[in-house]
């Protein structure tokens, strides 16, 4: 409230007082809380959701904010959906997420690898020419980045049963909130799609107090 000179005031009067008192702070600005507080509550309909560090509590709450405005619920682990063998003649048999130990995991901090390793299913002697194609979107269904082997270049693949596909994301720029990958097998045209499914949902990590999506690489200069 007030003008620009009178919040300022108060915001230098808050710092100096943090110095050596405790302040209790109530907002629904995650910026602020964040810049302001060591440790955070979460309060719902009175209830404690969750308490700790700042960062991760407010991870958590805006992933709950995410997830109720698409109208999903907020824990919701999407399963993988994996076609019948009668649905079509070639499928995604199994798709999971691992780290660089192979092991499948749903944890990441932001910088990690992460490993997509998917495995294709066909009716008997069925082999297609085809691409696979990816799309990286968070838990509200916000496309974050897509690509093909189409649009990377490659030529079409043989698309048979049993073949194993690993894609890399080497140093992941994405900040915290959970996320989850689509995957498509298509023709040889990367335009008819033979089958299509979801990853299970994985969960980046990051304390920093960085903003929005990704994490960029910047570096500052000062010219005087």
């Amino acid at each position: 409230v007030g003008d620009q000179h009178f919040q300022k005031k108060c915001i230098d009067r808050m710092m100096s007082f943090r110095r050596n008192k405790t302040i209790i702070f109530c907002s629904h600005s995650m910026y602020f809380v964040q810049e302001l507080c060591s440790k955070a509550i979460w309060l719902k309909q009175g209830q404690i959701v969750r308490t700790g560090e700042t960062a991760k509590v407010i991870n958590a709450y805006t992933d709950w904010v995410r997830a109720r405005d698409a109208r999903l619920p907020a824990s919701e682990e999407r399963s993988v959906r994996v076609s019948k063998k009668q649905d079509r003649p070639i499928w995604i048999q199994a798709v999971e997420i691992t780290d660089n130990e192979e092991r499948p995991t749903k944890f990441f901090r932001t910088g990690e690898d992460l490993w997509l390793r998917l495995r294709v299913g066909a009716t008997d002697r069925v082999s297609l020419q085809g691409h696979i194609g990816f799309g990286v979107n968070r838990n509200d269904d916000e496309p974050i980045f897509g690509s093909t082997t189409h649009i990377d270049g490659l030529s079409p693949l043989r698309l048979s049963d049993g073949l194993v596909v690993v894609l890399h994301f080497s140093s992941l720029r994405l900040l915290a909130g959970q996320y989850y990958i689509t995957v498509a097998l298509t023709d040889e045209h990367a335009l008819h799609p033979y089958d299509i499914v979801r990853s299970p949902m994985f969960f980046i990590e990051n304390s920093s107090r960085e903003l929005g999506l990704v994490s960029m690489d910047h570096h500052w200069e000062f010219v005087e």
